[in-house]
């Protein structure tokens, strides 16, 4: 069982590697249904990790976890900070093709802030108002200095979705969320997919490795434990890396699934010699010596049985012989 066990997580490192350096589709397995696929609404941890490959943010978190400008280009605080100001980049477009400007952001953070049933407005509730400076600066006022609005602009209060989108859909714009990432919405299956495509007008599409992402929902432990597609320990943290960061993504990816194929490889190599030593199986010639101890002993019986006939009589000796 082990043994299969180990065999069924090889093939499962196998075919991701085969996936990563392929550059084809990213298959990653979650522990559960992400909720609803609109930043300002959703609240879960593994909705979290959807909206990194669907949704950019104005800032990003680096690997030294210093907040960074992502859609932004720089900010400002004001000498009494209560107001920040944002630079915004000039070459992002929605997946509908709508441009990505201060108009947006400003659209986007009065959404969050009204809504109904936002999850972000507590996130926001220092900002009073939104400025548009120009196409692409974006003014917050803010009631009181409150520097951790950075940090939830680098989190779903940051993510941006089109305009356009959000208006038409209303309510329902979860079910066909537009944003601005490197991968753009195809379909969902309640409790079965969740289906992306590369955005070709990504401003950052140099970097983005993978045609396709496909989530699966995996809610029983024991189903995530021997189904191919699963998401291995090292690809969850793959998972948690922006799909759109750096060049060095593929390669990583690549290292790091070699890395995993190899150190099972070695596993299943030194297995037999592990379970001999612990188990101490018996080989063919320790049962060799066993059985040669065995027939010596069996010749000492027999000549101590002769000796008690001798002293005792012959008909004790039988006696002796037949118990």
């Amino acid at each position: 069982m082990m043994l299969c066990s180990t065999r069924s997580f090889l093939f499962a490192c196998m075919a991701l590697l085969t996936t990563a350096a392929g550059a084809q589709t990213l298959r990653i397995g979650l522990a559960e249904d992400p909720d609803v696929l609109d930043p300002t609404l959703a609240r879960t941890f593994v909705g979290r990790i959807v909206f990194t490959a669907l949704c950019d943010k104005l800032f990003d978190i680096d690997e030294k976890l210093a907040i960074v400008p992502q859609l932004a280009t720089g900010y400002e605080w004001s000498a009494d900070s209560k107001t920040l100001t944002i630079k915004l980049r000039t070459d992002v477009t929605f997946h509908d093709g709508e441009k990505f400007d201060a108009a947006a952001v400003k659209f986007n953070i009065e959404r969050h802030k009204t809504m109904a049933g936002s999850n972000r407005s507590g996130e926001l509730r220092p900002v009073t108002s939104v400025d548009v400076v120009d196409p692409s600066t974006v003014r917050l006022n803010l009631a009181a200095p409150f520097s951790p609005v950075l940090a939830a602009l680098a989190d779903r209060a940051g993510m941006m979705v089109s305009p356009k989108a959000a208006r038409a859909e209303g309510a329902n714009f979860g079910a066909h969320p537009v944003c601005s990432g490197p991968f753009k919405f195809v379909e969902r299956v309640a409790q079965d997919r969740i289906a992306f495509e590369r955005y070709a007008g990504y401003w950052n599409k140099a970097n983005v490795h993978f045609d396709k992402v496909v989530y699966t929902p995996i809610v029983d432990a024991t189903v995530r434990r021997f189904r191919p597609i699963m998401l291995t320990a090292s690809a969850a943290v793959l998972a948690m890396i922006p799909l759109s960061r750096s060049a060095f993504y593929g390669p990583m990816a690549v290292a790091i699934m070699g890395g995993l194929v190899v150190a099972t490889l070695l596993t299943l190599l030194f297995l037999p010699a592990l379970y001999a030593a612990w188990f101490r199986v018996p080989r063919a010639e320790e049962s060799k010596a066993l059985t040669t101890k065995s027939t010596k002993d069996t010749k000492k019986t027999g000549s101590l049985l002769r000796v008690l006939r001798v002293l005792r009589g012959s008909s004790s000796g039988a006696e002796i012989e037949r118990k």
